[in-house]
């Protein structure tokens, strides 16, 4: 009797590099939750789909450790650990045990020997007599408030250095309240000079911000296109000179002092700028911004009056037009700042200058322009 085979399905007579485009394909929708179960699903239809399709399905990873959170094995990672590209890290505890909770999950990191994106993010919280909750600078009635951030991240970090050179983004999301974890940060940091975005945010914006002895030290990175800081403190006075490829800067707050000690203009290669602070520096723009800089998008948390007419300054001076688009975020006096922001569209218009203020709703209708209430 003759032997009945069936035809190899369309999909498998692909080559694998089709295959791992389509993989690619279910990574890409818009639920990770429906990327992971698809990919799944793919890998479980034989062997050759699952060899292709396990080093996308863990190539973007997250441990989370917490109150009811459950870690990978040891054993998975030690399958699995080398696909890992893109590494997220979620801790939530009180301050005092963060040290502790990021050393335990240090101990995995040798088995993700491939990582190039890695992002640490701390949540804090306490115990209440209505049991956990997370804090955001905040106080309960009846509660002691608690340190934010962790002390020293020291021990965990140290697994981290060793990949320090072939890390390409890091973020680094705690609350920079001792000179110990600004140290710790600035040892990470000086083994990893091929950074191309280095973000170093709180992840609970209510705190304080780092004092000057709290802030980890930035070295030269030539290779560094995008930088967010909590402060104009975290740059130092020759940062033009060591983050010569800088292009995308995100900066809370502006001490105009700490401005000042530059020699040189910020940041020659500057094409996007977010300022995300009310307090703006007075002439800014003008006096620390070189009129040659291809500055194309500069994000406002809120419009002075001597920001737009420096802002307006810098423009007129620029041999060539660069800026494109202005985006203004909140406003400290919403009678005040609707009719600023409304001259501010009629400005931009005649430069071919996009304006978008987020916290009015601007309408135009008709050539225009409507100012609508907050929301």
């Amino acid at each position: 009797m003759p032997l009945i085979t069936l035809a190899a399905s369309p999909l498998l007579r692909l080559p694998d590099e089709l295959l791992a485009a389509i993989g690619e394909c279910f990574r890409a929708m818009d639920s990770s939750t429906a990327a992971t179960e698809a990919l799944a699903c793919l890998a479980g239809v034989n062997r050759r789909l699952l060899s292709i399709v396990v080093p996308i399905l863990w190539r973007s990873h997250v441990f989370s450790k917490g109150p009811g959170k459950r870690a990978k094995t040891t054993e998975t990672l030690r399958k699995y650990g080398e696909h890992i590209k893109d590494l997220t890290v979620v801790l939530r505890s009180v301050a005092s045990q963060f040290g502790s909770e990021f050393e335990a999950v240090a101990e995995w990191l040798p088995f993700c020997s491939n990582v190039e994106t890695f992002t640490l993010e701390t949540y804090t919280i306490t115990h209440s007599r209505r049991g956990l909750w997370r804090h955001e600078g905040g106080q309960e009635d009846g509660d002691v408030e608690a340190t934010i951030g962790p002390a020293s991240l020291g021990a965990g970090l140290r697994p981290l250095a060793d990949l320090g050179a072939q890390l390409r983004s890091l973020d680094i999301g705690v609350t920079f309240d001792s000179k110990i974890l600004a140290d710790d940060v600035t040892l990470l940091l000086s083994v990893a000079p091929n950074l191309r975005r280095l973000s170093l945010l709180p992840t609970d914006f209510d705190v304080p911000l780092a004092e000057n002895d709290s802030v980890p030290v930035i070295p030269a990175m030539p290779l560094l296109k995008t930088l967010e800081i909590e402060s104009g403190n975290f740059l130092r006075a020759d940062a033009a000179i060591c983050l010569p490829g800088l292009e995308d800067l995100d900066v809370g707050y502006l001490d105009p002092d700490g401005l000042s000690r530059g020699r040189t203009h910020l940041f020659t290669s500057l094409r996007c700028l977010t300022l995300q602070t009310f307090d703006m520096p007075r002439r800014f723009f003008s006096s620390f911004i070189d009129p040659k800089t291809p500055i194309e998008a500069v994000y406002l948390f809120a419009l002075s009056g001597d920001t737009f007419d420096d802002l307006q300054d810098f423009v007129k001076s620029q041999p060539r037009q660069t800026i494109s688009k202005i985006t203004v975020e909140s406003s400290e006096d919403p009678q005040v700042d609707r009719e600023r922001v409304k001259e501010c569209f009629e400005w931009a218009a005649g430069r071919g200058i996009e304006v978008d203020a987020l916290w009015p709703k601007p309408i135009a209708y008709r050539r225009t322009l409507v100012i609508s209430p907050p929301v």
